[in-house]
């Protein structure tokens, strides 16, 4: 299982399948080695995490693993156990009413200007929300925060 698929993520769909078939085996492929990811996979139901930049070695003997009825260790796995603690020992960062309304707001394309005109707040202000959630959330840049929060539910994009 992919994280990152269309329509549906991969988390979300292992929860699915486990939910109608326990017996399923699943390994979790992915690019992301981000520990909330990576928990929340293994929180799903998912037996392994497999990171795509070391999938010739380690994707065949996690495959053989969970089908053996054994979890797989990955390294992944292990970067979930020691880097998890900057999510609140297995929470989502918490975001305060407006940082969701201000996030929400980013993710449906408007910019600082027009957000601080809906709210009727100083656009200095829409920027340290926008500063507050990037830390919050450790990303870098405006894609990977919008990514970042819809991988951890808190926004959900609309038509």
């Amino acid at each position: 299982m992919d994280v990152e698929m269309p329509e549906i993520n991969g988390i979300e769909a292992t929860n699915r399948i486990r939910e109608e078939f326990p017996d399923t085996q699943i390994v979790m492929l992915s690019m992301y080695s981000d520990p909330f990811l990576i928990r929340k996979a293994l929180e799903s139901g998912a037996k392994g995490y497999v990171l795509k930049q070391s999938i010739s070695t380690e994707l065949v003997n996690a495959i053989h693993s969970v089908c053996g009825g054994v979890a797989y260790p990955s390294r992944a796995a292990e970067i979930a156990e020691t880097d998890y603690s900057q999510y609140s020992h297995g929470t989502r960062p918490q975001l305060t009413s407006r940082e969701h309304e201000i996030l929400q707001m980013i993710a449906a394309g408007q910019t600082n200007s027009q957000i601080g005109s809906t709210l009727s707040i100083h656009i200095k202000t829409v920027e340290n929300h926008r500063v507050n959630l990037m830390a919050k959330l450790n990303t870098h840049n405006l894609p990977d925060l919008i990514r970042t929060s819809i991988k951890l539910g808190l926004i959900k994009l609309v038509d």
